[in-house]
């Protein structure tokens, strides 16, 4: 599986903080590349990725909020344009968050 990258953030390299151990020091969530679903079509992007991942790309600013700004994305450290998020649906079951990316 290839890896995507928004605004030059590798999505299966996302670390979000989670607390504080005192013995082994600051523990963090990720997610594998299995969990990040994608489906490029044209000039579209379709994402689904878990709730927290799509928050912390958000608190990043990796995807920004305004819809009329654009940001590259990348596939396997290969540009494939300039984006603009277009929809963000939450889930009716499960975790996953549904992105919609339209090129710029």
């Amino acid at each position: 599986m290839k890896g995507l990258a928004i605004n030059h953030q590798m999505l299966h390299d996302v670390k979000m903080p989670m607390r504080k151990d005192y013995l082994t020091g600051n523990v963090s969530l990720g997610y594998p590349k299995t969990r990040i679903l994608y489906d490029i079509q044209d000039d579209k992007i379709e994402l689904k990725i878990p709730a927290f991942l799509a928050l912390e790309l958000y608190r990043k600013g990796c995807i920004p909020q305004d819809p009329e700004v654009t940001f590259p994305v990348s596939l396997s450290g290969k540009k494939i344009g300039m984006y603009r998020l277009a929809d963000l649906r939450y889930p009716d079951t499960g975790e996953n968050i549904s992105i919609t990316l339209v090129k710029a």
